[in-house]
């Protein structure tokens, strides 16, 4: 489990569960959903993307890429979600939430993996479907000062590249890798009800959120029967409800 070594007092100072996330956030999502599975209670550090929050000193002192969520435990700093759900998972009371065989396990950590390798096609098509009717990054000062104080050239390059105009060649190409993942996701639950056989799992929590947003960019999805009767399912989860719906913009 992939725990960040940090000298920064305000992190290693901290008592019980803390997120830094952002409610529009997949990985944020995906950390939030495990939470509320485990019942585990936590005090939450809202990370305004919009408004550039990501990009303060403060903010990358505590993740030095920007990226959300940042997830802190009696001073314990650990930073991408898959390692986050995992870890919760671990170390607290309540459901658990991965198979017992070493089989099943392998199997969880693929889909895992594979869910996680698709969010940037996510990225750029929550940005291109969702955020820019919201005018994210339409105000040319806001992108100067995102630009000035952002430290990881990888979202400096997202960036630049958003407020240019991706290319409808990019935009289909990330179009087609959506629906790519969800047909492998759909001949896996055409079978089994769960990602992992019968067993509700990490797996499934990195996926939802995933293919939750891919509606909300307006992919149809309807035509995959597998993937709609899990993705029914499982939204209708409350620690879903909870964790996800609830902190979405209405």
């Amino acid at each position: 489990m992939a725990i960040t070594e940090t000298s920064n007092q305000s992190i290693t100072s901290l008592k019980g569960v803390h997120l830094y996330h952002f409610g529009m956030s997949s990985c944020s999502q995906r950390v939030r959903f495990a939470l509320e599975e485990k019942g585990v209670g936590w005090e939450s550090h809202p990370v305004n993307l919009h408004l550039m929050e990501n990009a303060t000193a403060d903010y990358q002192q505590i993740h030095p890429k920007g990226y959300v969520p940042a997830f802190v435990h009696n001073g314990k700093l650990i930073l991408e979600s898959v390692d986050i759900i995992a870890y919760i998972d671990k170390a607290f009371d309540g459901p658990e939430l991965h198979p017992f065989s070493e089989t099943q396990k392998r199997e969880m950590q693929k889909w895992i993996d594979l869910s996680n390798n698709n969010q940037w096609c996510l990225k750029h098509l929550t940005y291109e479907l969702i955020f820019k009717k919201f005018g994210h990054y339409s105000d040319p000062k806001e992108v100067d000062y995102y630009l000035t104080h952002q430290k990881n050239p990888e979202l400096i390059q997202f960036v630049k590249d958003f407020v240019a105009g991706f290319s409808s060649e990019r935009v289909e190409s990330n179009i087609q890798q959506a629906h790519n993942y969800m047909r492998e996701l759909n001949t896996q639950l055409l079978t089994t009800d769960y990602l992992v056989g019968f067993k509700f799992s990490l797996a499934d929590i990195a996926a939802i959120v995933n293919v939750h947003r891919y509606k909300l960019c307006g992919l149809v999805i309807e035509h995959y029967s597998g993937l709609i009767n899990w993705y029914n399912a499982v939204a209708a989860r409350q620690a879903f409800k909870r964790a996800v719906v609830a902190w979405e913009p209405h």
